[in-house]
């Protein structure tokens, strides 16, 4: 069975790289870019895992990250911003990367969040 991730970036480009490197990695991939397409992800998909930037143009993602936690979802945190690497551990949120990042560690995190090898 293929895991399901859900990707949220709001920069395009940025987005474009991730979901390839997941895709890469053996992963289905939804992806989303802003607050309102991921809260539908999660109310209407079968995602298996999250990764989330924090900082995005339509907000910060902290509401989300509740949510997701409370549906028991597994998550990655990622930001430019070190102080959220703290704000993260402080929800429980132990996967955590910190932009920028060498694109292989993405795929590494989701892995290691999962307790599982590879995408597949």
């Amino acid at each position: 069975m293929t895991v399901h991730v859900c990707l949220l970036e709001d920069n395009y480009a940025l987005r474009r790289f991730y979901v390839n490197a997941l895709l890469k990695a053996g992963y289905e991939v939804t992806e989303v870019s802003d607050l309102k397409e991921a809260n539908a992800a999660l109310d209407q998909l079968d995602i298996d895992v999250f990764v989330c930037d924090i900082e995005l143009a339509d907000g910060n993602s902290w509401g989300l990250l509740d949510r997701i936690l409370a549906a028991g979802k597994p998550v990655v945190t990622m930001s430019a911003y070190f102080e959220h690497s703290h704000s993260s551990r402080e929800k429980g949120i132990h996967n955590f990367l910190m932009k920028p990042f060498p694109v292989r560690e993405l795929a590494e995190q989701v892995t290691a969040v999962l307790g599982t090898s590879a995408g597949v």
